[in-house]
């Protein structure tokens, strides 16, 4: 071996830091493959490299037979037995390659096959050394940004910082020096990679747990961490020790540390909330900044929240984002409504409830109840959708039964419609019933129609109770 290529495979060797075993085993590979495309592949050769002297010896492999027929694989058993005497046909036997044939060969073919393994046998060592990353923050500098993402160099190394992986917005120039996340380290492929990231919640956390002692010692855990990069981000906390606030130590002192963490993610909002194991409390937190007044769980896992109106778009967040994030970091359905809107709901669903109820149960007297019943109206809500002109239009039902009635649905809280005014809705317990039984819905309809087309017939019921021939108005 000349002494050049001593030297140089001696400069890769100090360059590179690969051992010198791993040395012998790439040069004795490179030689193999360029004698054999130098022959085109007929020849099967094996390569001993001694990395210390540079000692180089090569052997061509062929198989004894009787007859030669393919003298670049085979050899006949008289020449074998020459360089082995014990050699039987169908071994394989080693004959020295002269030196002056190998010199044939193209330098430049073993020089590209070294390198190229070398490369690749460096890479796959700082692959090694990234694996053992994965999950860590590491600082590199933008080299390159191409179609697919931003290349970010590390020592003799490059990372890739997908689109997808990037914060909203940010453009950061070449040169500039970069805080990642090693998300990923992706063997197999043609291409080699090692993936960053700068959107992953993963790289919040550990960004705090950089900045934040007491994350970094296990005196304050991160339990749960949602994030939409560039926008904002919720985060969890507990204290294993009674005497540390949580919450504190991730703000640090007039918000020093939370600050550093909020100018390396470009703005983005932040919320610190204490983690708690109590779901109505967990939710109520989750909300922040939002105020919350109450909190009802659910069966379902779902939660209804009711918030001041003042905090309602708060609560829910710009295009809702506020609500999504307290979603996810609470793995609850959460509901938000406003104290107006819950009171009104509230209203409505007490007045449903209450038109449900059968007529008899706002007290009316025996005979009103009849009369009304006779008429066909069995619930509250057959009232409620009535005017004062249709009932008295109702067989039997004068001034003095109308101020009766009016004075009872007055008690419990509901009255007779008003001329112009839309009728309550039916309560789905009464429309329900009414499906089922299309005869009595029918009745109930045919209430009002009755009603004013026995306007004369009220009339005389009327003038015959003034008259004391009939006991109709008398109570």
């Amino acid at each position: 071996m000349t002494s050049d290529f001593l030297l140089a495979i001696r400069q890769i060797e100090r360059e590179r830091e690969l051992p010198p075993e791993l040395i012998q085993e790439i040069v004795e590979d490179a030689l193999v493959k360029a004698y054999q495309q130098e022959s085109e592949g007929l020849q099967s050769i094996r390569v001993e490299f001694d990395v210390d002297s540079g000692r180089l010896n090569i052997y061509r492999v062929r198989e004894v037979v009787e007859e030669v027929r393919n003298p670049a694989l085979e050899i006949s058993l008289e020449d074998a037995q020459r360089v082995n005497d014990e050699v039987e046909v169908g071994e394989l036997v080693e004959t020295a390659a002269t030196l002056r044939n190998f010199r044939r060969i193209g330098i430049q073919t073993v020089k590209q096959l070294i390198v190229q393994r070398v490369r690749d046998m460096e890479r796959n060592m700082q692959l090694d050394r990234f694996s053992d990353k994965e999950g860590q923050i590491i600082t590199g500098i933008v080299s390159r940004i191409t179609s697919n993402g931003i290349i970010v160099s590390f020592d003799r190394i490059d990372g890739l910082l997908p689109r997808e992986e990037r914060i909203p917005g940010e453009k950061p120039s070449i040169g500039r020096r970069l805080k990642v996340l090693v998300k990923e380290v992706r063997r197999g492929t043609k291409d080699n990679e090692i993936i960053l990231s700068r959107s992953d919640p993963e790289f919040v956390k550990k960004l705090f747990s950089i900045e934040v002692p007491e994350i970094a010692q296990g005196i304050v855990q991160v339990k749960e961490i949602v994030r939409e990069a560039g926008y904002r981000t919720k985060m969890a906390v507990v204290s294993t020790q009674e005497k540390v606030d949580p919450v504190g130590a991730c703000v640090g002192y007039k918000g020093s540390r939370v600050k550093n963490i909020v100018n390396e993610l470009n703005g983005e909002k932040i919320d610190i909330i204490p983690w708690s194991d109590e779901p109505a409390q967990f939710i109520a937190h989750a909300l922040s900044p939002a105020q919350v007044i109450s909190v009802e769980i659910f069966d379902d896992h779902s939660a209804e929240v009711i918030v001041p109106d003042n905090q309602l778009s708060l609560a829910i967040g710009k295009q809702g984002q506020n609500a999504r994030l307290a979603n996810k970091l609470t793995t609850w359905k959460i509901d938000i409504l406003s104290d107006t809107e819950k009171e009104r709901l509230t209203q409505e669903l007490r007045v449903s409830d209450l038109l449900s109820k059968p007529l008899e149960s706002i007290g009316l007297s025996t005979r009103t109840s009849n009369l009304l019943a006779e008429a066909g109206l069995k619930y509250i809500y057959d009232l409620a959708k009535m005017t004062e002109g249709e009932v008295t239009g109702l067989p039997g039902i004068g001034d003095k039964s109308l101020e009766e009635i009016k004075e009872k649905m007055k008690e419990n809280g509901v009255k007779l419609l008003e001329e112009g005014q839309a009728p309550p809705q039916a309560p789905e317990s009464i429309t329900a019933e009414r499906k089922e039984t299309p005869q009595a819905a029918e009745e109930a309809s045919d209430v009002e129609d009755e009603a004013s087309d026995d306007e004369g017939t009220s009339d005389a019921v009327e003038v015959s109770a003034e008259e004391g021939a009939s006991a109709v108005e008398e109570d």
